[in-house]
Order: structure tokens, then C-alpha cells, then sequence
């Protein structure tokens, strides 16, 4: 499915209507796309990393903790 084509030349000497997409504006668009849902894919990898941190480092002080009780109660 491929972008509708702008042709300049078909204007003759006309000024070419602005809200027309070229082919390499659609591009660019779709390259920006692509950055934002990488951008957001990595955001959200790195988010899920911190909460697995997180909650290790949860059970490793709750164990500690449990330890710790077991030995001054």
C-alpha cells in the first residue's frame, strides 16, 4: 500500500497544495514511528528490569530480617 504520489510538475506554475504528502514525507514519518515504538519498547524493558531489582532486593532484606528476628527473639 504505497503513499499517494506528488508529482511538482503537475502544478505547471502554480504553487503545489501543502497538506500533500511527498513519499519522503511519509517516510520520515514512519522512521519517526518506528524511533518513538523502539523508544517506548526499550522504556518499558528498562522499567520491568527496576521492579525485578526491586522486588529482589525486597526478599533479600526480608530474609534478612526474618534471620535477624530468629536470632534476637
Amino acid at each position: 500500500m504505497s503513499p499517494e504520489r506528488h508529482d511538482p510538475c503537475a502544478f505547471g506554475e502554480k504553487t503545489p497544495d501543502l497538506p500533500v504528502r511527498t513519499y519522503a514525507d511519509v517516510m520520515r514519518e514512519e522512521a519517526l514511528k518506528r524511533g518513538k515504538d523502539e523508544t517506548l519498547k526499550l522504556i518499558a524493558k528498562k522499567m520491568k528490569k527496576k521492579e525485578e531489582a526491586v522486588a529482589l532486593i525486597f526478599l533479600f532484606w526480608s530474609s534478612i530480617g526474618t534471620h535477624f528476628r530468629r536470632l534476637t527473639g
